[in-house]
């Protein structure tokens, strides 16, 4: 009778030694979870504060914008003055506003047209220059933490010119033949 109860205390311990285990795990995993979830809920109140001013500055980039535009009609002799110094320190202002709350501004003239970061409004078909190159910056555009608020409008060039160093025909190339353009100038 001894041998019995021994035998059902000891399985009775396992199975308690089972469940034990179960609820620790279960514990552990209620645990994980609720930290995951106390990391999400962090990220989301810091992604709504971020971009909740979105807004409000999206309303500010118009004002900058155009003070700017207005610094750049400011003829040469009249910037030495102190009324248009006064105005560069404004301008410094802003700058250190939009860098204190991540703002940059879109790079545009020389650059590579990027869709993610600019909108073409006109393209010009010029011989000099590189094909999507940006050629002038109609109105600035900007990035919050590196997220476009604002695309750049841009004007976009063309490349017309016909010898731009491409191959006339990839069959010829992968034949071994590789004339191009300039071959056929040189009389080849």
């Amino acid at each position: 009778m001894e041998k019995k109860i021994k035998n059902k205390t000891s399985k009775e311990v396992e199975e308690l030694k089972l469940k034990n285990e179960e609820y620790l795990n279960g514990w552990k995993r209620a645990q994980a979870d609720f930290e995951n979830y106390k990391k999400q809920t962090e990220k989301r109140i810091k992604d709504v504060i971020e971009f909740g001013n979105a807004e409000m500055i999206l309303e500010l980039l118009p004002l900058f914008s155009h003070f700017n535009s207005a610094l750049t009609h400011v003829k040469e002799e009249d910037r030495q003055q102190g009324w248009f110094i006064g105005l560069e320190h404004i301008k410094k202002l802003w700058m250190d506003f939009f860098e204190k709350f991540g703002i940059n501004q879109i790079k545009t003239i020389g650059e590579q047209f990027d869709h993610n970061k600019h909108e073409a409004v006109d393209f010009e078909e010029l011989a000099d220059c590189n094909d999507n190159e940006i050629l002038t910056e109609v109105t600035p555009g900007f990035e919050l933490n590196g997220k476009v608020i604002q695309p750049a409008k841009v004007i976009v060039c063309k490349n017309n010119n016909k010898n731009n160093n491409k191959i006339k025909d990839s069959t010829d190339f992968r034949l071994g033949n590789q004339k191009t353009e300039f071959d056929s100038e040189k009389g080849e």
